[in-house]
């Protein structure tokens, strides 16, 4: 991996919590949440939201334990997730590109077609995922995944959280 240049270094402990296998592991979650959901993968811009959300602990404690309940009325009972979620979604972004290109070079995500990415079967996202500290996270994102897989259009998934792609 090639160093970032000095006006884009990232404090340690940012480092360590947007480390690129992390997030990629994550969207490997996400994505198979929303291939369940959906049955189709997930579209690439959805990944600039997903991240910002599951990362966020206070908007990754308010996701339901399950995608029983309806995408917007998740949101209407929960207003506080899109404070500052577009700021965070910008701020992420480049974390999100990294995290996808290290997740292709790794085989924990796939393009299935130009825009949508798919979970891999990886023996290194079940590990991850079965550590009693990240179990909480791999869960939440699956639902993440699932409730995104309920809005069939991607603007329109932008419009309910009040962000522009």
């Amino acid at each position: 991996m090639t160093e970032r240049p000095a006006s884009r270094r990232v404090p340690a402990d940012a480092a360590a919590l947007f480390n690129p296998a992390y997030c990629a592991a994550i969207l490997n979650r996400v994505s198979s949440g929303y291939q369940a959901g959906a049955g189709s993968g997930l579209p690439y811009p959805l990944a600039f939201l997903s991240l910002p959300l599951v990362l966020h602990t206070e908007s990754a404690e308010r996701l339901p334990a399950s995608a029983r309940v309806r995408l917007h009325n998740w949101l209407l009972g929960n207003p506080e997730v899109l404070i500052g979620l577009a700021d965070r979604a910008r701020s992420l972004a480049p974390f999100v590109r990294e995290a996808i290109a290290f997740g292709l070079k790794a085989r924990v995500v796939q393009f299935v077609e130009p825009d949508l990415l798919a979970p891999v079967k990886s023996a290194s996202v079940g590990k991850w995922e079965k550590r009693p500290y990240n179990v909480l996270t791999a869960q939440r994102a699956v639902v993440l995944g699932k409730l995104l897989s309920q809005i069939g259009e991607v603007p329109t998934v932008f419009t309910l959280f009040g962000v522009r792609p």
